[in-house]
């Protein structure tokens, strides 16, 4: 045997092991990355329906401030009773305009309702303005 031929043998199992360290550590770090990166934009995903129900709701609340509010104070009625009317007014009218996927997410990061999450962000959305 020469020396080439052993420099070979030597090479060829060098390249065998590593190649073995690859499949073994380097196949699952970059799996585990690429889960990251799935997950980071399945979070930045369910972050921007969060943020565009929450726009919904104060877009909803305003609305209800300019017009049901508005027309209940003028009219000297504006109570207890009417303040609910216009409450689940407003969670019937933000509930509708939410999308299953907008629901299924809030319902998924949350312990509450639907309604009950809408009403304690109508709440938020009063106090806020």
């Amino acid at each position: 045997m020469d020396w080439n031929q052993i420099i070979i043998s030597v090479i060829g199992g060098l390249a065998t092991i590593a190649m073995g360290l690859i499949t073994a550590y380097l196949i699952p770090w970059l799996r585990s990355k690429i889960a990251l990166i799935k997950s980071e934009k399945a979070r930045k995903a369910l972050e921007m329906l969060l943020q565009f129900s929450l726009q919904t709701i104060d877009i909803a609340v305003r609305a209800a401030e300019q017009t049901l509010v508005k027309e209940y104070k003028e009219k000297g009625e504006w109570n207890k009773e009417t303040q609910a009317i216009v409450l689940n007014t407003v969670i019937e009218e933000v509930k509708a305009s939410l999308s299953q996927e907008q629901i299924n997410s809030i319902l998924a990061q949350t312990q509450l309702s639907i309604e009950e999450w809408i009403r304690m962000r109508i709440e938020a959305a009063v106090n806020n303005n």
